[in-house]
């Protein structure tokens, strides 16, 4: 009995850690099963440093040692009043850092005092989650602005807040209990429990979606040149590139380029609808600024009637060449010369100025003898250069560079938006010939001249309509909202250049203000892509 006792005790102990090998061996096998709620939520974020430059915020996060499958981190930023928030793709591993850079669309990047990090992870269940907050920073950030404000420390303001997170420093003010949600800051019991904002967002970053409890949820914002279209950041500045050397460039010579309009129009509409009234074209070759009617359906303005590419466009009123590149290399900012005397004068030509009944000849443009501002010398008309006003015998030649730029009530008469009877009289100066000097002859006296002029005539609308026609469409049912598409040209093998695409998102900003006031608030203007 004793040997059989015995011998049964080695059969016990195998038996004993038989069982706790298979165990370890379940726990390993299942634990994601088993730990699931606690493994989703250990990814463990820290900010490192955060730097602005310009408007971006420039910051290294590091991850430290925490399980769970990182898809994006969400960074809250705040200025003390403000909250931005963006979402940046990350597969960011355990003890490795990355550099992220932030352009902000909502803050001004040197007033923010805070930012947060959350991590957005993919939850056991193939759900994507946005975890806790895991870091904040709140330290003076560091700023290449000569002009740094010195941050004040933030303090938090959780009042009435009872979770999410607080609006002056972006810090949490607690979290819901149960199956309560916070919205809008407040625990909210309700039957319907609102999925996380990455499930309700999906694919979409930017823009807004509505959750399975039928809450708005946003899903963030796009940057500077940026719009928000169906759930995704679109350039707001069209690229057009080249399939092969010479597709939409004639070569004139060593250095000058012409833009062909036919093959880039195809181009255009084999993608956009026919919705836009001019198209800007802006490139890295040189192409001189200039103005190509393309679509004119307006009678007594003295201009042809008719469409020239008819089968490509009904509603296209000009293509617009701008010659900025080679300007932008030596003056990277907006210019308003450029933006005022090149840009919208480029856009005035579709109306002006090709009127008869003047007296004179007009290259396209208001000569220097004609005054469309009737004695006004603090003005000067956005389809002229120089303009003489005779005041008292007095001759004041008013120099375009030097005074405010404005479409005359002539212009907008011709533009369509005012009416024929707000039209005041124009004077026109004959002046003394030069012999042998058909540039003076045409244009008019410039302004460093010492001009003879012979005889003041006064020309009156009903004088221009006598001549011209009554202008059709008539001012009641002329269009007086117009878009417009900017066309980065690519030619062929070239490369996209970041700041020559930022430098015409300048110009695209500044245009519908700009247009606005030369037109004394009487007709919009706007990119297309805002419609």
């Amino acid at each position: 009995m004793k040997k059989r006792g015995a011998t049964n005790v080695p059969l016990i102990l195998v038996i004993f850690f038989s069982i706790l090998i298979i165990t370890g061996v379940f726990l390993f096998m299942f634990k994601d099963k088993i730990f699931e709620t606690s493994k989703d939520t250990e990814i463990d974020l820290e900010i490192q440093e955060v730097y602005v430059q310009n408007q971006n915020v420039l910051i290294d996060v590091k991850r430290n040692f925490g399980e769970g499958e990182l898809v994006r981190i969400k960074f809250t930023l705040s200025d003390g009043k403000n909250i931005e928030t963006i979402i940046k793709d990350s597969e960011l591993k355990e003890s490795k850092k990355e550099n992220f850079i932030l352009s902000l669309t909502e803050l001004i990047a040197e007033k923010v005092k805070s930012i947060s990090v959350s991590p957005v992870f993919k939850s056991s269940k193939g759900n994507e989650e946005i975890g806790r907050t895991t870091d904040i920073y709140i330290e003076e950030i560091p700023s290449d602005s000569k002009d740094e404000e010195i941050i004040e420390e933030c303090i938090p303001n959780c009042e009435n807040l009872q979770c999410g997170l607080d609006p002056i420093c972006g810090q949490s003010c607690g979290e819901c209990e149960g199956t309560d949600s916070c919205i809008n800051n407040a625990c909210v019991s309700q039957d319907c429990i609102p999925q996380s904002d990455t499930i309700t967002c999906g694919t979409s970053i930017c823009g807004t979606e509505i959750n399975n409890c039928e809450l708005e949820v946003n899903c963030g914002s796009c940057q500077l040149g940026y719009n928000c279209e169906n759930g995704s950041c679109q350039e707001r500045i069209v690229i057009i590139r080249e399939d092969y050397a010479g597709e939409l460039y004639y070569q004139i010579d060593e250095n000058y380029f012409k833009i062909k309009p036919t093959e880039l129009l195809e181009k255009f509409y084999f993608i956009y609808e026919d919705n836009v009234d001019f198209l800007i074209l802006l490139a890295t070759k040189s192409t001189g600024h200039s103005s190509f009617r393309i679509n004119q359906k307006v009678e007594g303005i003295g201009q042809n009637f008719g469409d020239i590419y008819p089968d490509i466009t009904e509603n296209l009123l000009s293509i617009i060449n701008l010659n900025f590149y080679s300007i932008f290399k030596t003056y990277p900012d907006l210019q308003d010369s450029l933006l005022y005397g090149v840009l919208i004068h480029e856009i005035g030509h579709s109306w002006c100025c090709e009127i008869g009944g003047l007296g004179i000849d007009l290259p396209g443009h208001w000569t220097n003898n004609i005054d469309l501002l009737y004695g006004d010398t603090n003005y000067g008309d956005m389809m002229g250069y120089n303009h003489w006003v005779l005041n008292n015998g007095e001759k004041i030649c008013v120099n375009i560079n030097n005074v405010n730029r404005t479409f005359s009530d002539l212009t907008l008469y011709l533009m369509g938006l005012i009416p024929a009877d707000e039209v005041n009289p124009i004077n026109i100066y004959d002046f003394e010939q030069y012999p042998d000097n058909e540039l003076y002859n045409i244009w008019g006296p410039p302004c460093f001249e010492d001009p003879t002029f012979t005889d003041t005539r006064i020309v009156t609308i009903e004088d221009i309509q006598s001549n011209n026609g009554i202008r059709e469409p008539s001012y009641k049912n002329s269009q007086k909202e117009f878009n417009y598409a900017f066309i980065y040209v690519m030619p062929f093998g070239e490369s996209i250049d970041e700041d020559f695409l930022n430098y015409i998102n300048l110009y695209d900003n500044a245009l519908p203000e700009a247009w606005k006031v030369v037109t004394k608030d009487k007709s919009i203007i706007k990119n297309f892509k805002d419609n």
